[in-house]
């Protein structure tokens, strides 16, 4: 039923704009070349009539949406969540969002590196100075053996809690560690990512 619709709402634009604004683009190639009308009857037409075809950006994000109807229709129905941005876009507060993320990714691409590197430096300082590792509080990760397998967990448990230790001994380093930690990876760090209030 998506795929039908999705292909009536491309076949009910083709037929209602297409050949509207294809017109309008033959028009105005006559306009800016007024001696040439002659031209206009063989491969050109066929050329010219494609290519204003094509440049109708809202007809090739309906085609894109009928494409990826057809695609969670034959592959995997998880396809169809690629929907959900559209719909966002319909709404204009999602689409001020969007817009937002838009402006924004160069800040929000330099705001993950910094994330990565901070990360990383902790992850190195704490795979080296700690034999017997340490976990996080939802997942205990003092097991990995590589540096990778660590590096997935810090990224993916790390901004949620601090160092959790499987002995209680708590000696000097533990707490320098585990104060800059928090200060500065739970606290600072999160704090920048959030951004100002």
């Amino acid at each position: 039923a998506h795929f039908v619709a999705c292909s009536c709402l491309v076949l009910f634009h083709v037929i209602a704009y297409s050949y509207w604004l294809i017109e309008i683009g033959l028009n105005t190639w006559r306009d800016e070349h007024p001696t040439e009308h002659h031209r206009l009857s063989g491969p050109l037409l066929l050329f010219l009539t494609a290519y204003y075809f094509v440049q109708d950006t809202s007809l090739l994000i309906k085609l894109a949406l009928a494409a990826i109807s057809f695609a969670g229709l034959h592959c995997d129905y998880l396809v169809f969540s690629i929907h959900l941005m559209y719909v966002c876009a319909q709404f204009e507060t999602l689409e001020k969002v969007f817009e937002a993320l838009r402006i924004t990714a160069d800040k929000v691409a330099s705001t993950v590196g910094l994330a990565f590197c901070v990360q990383y430096c902790f992850l190195v300082l704490g795979f080296l100075t700690f034999s017997e590792g340490y976990g996080f509080a939802d997942m205990d990760t003092s097991s990995c053996r590589t540096l990778a397998e660590c590096l997935l967990a810090h990224l993916d448990y790390g901004f949620r809690s601090g160092p959790v230790w499987s002995t209680p001994d708590l000696t000097l380093w533990r707490f320098v560690f585990d104060y800059t930690y928090n200060m500065i990876v739970i606290l600072i760090l999160a704090a920048i990512i959030l951004g100002p209030e």
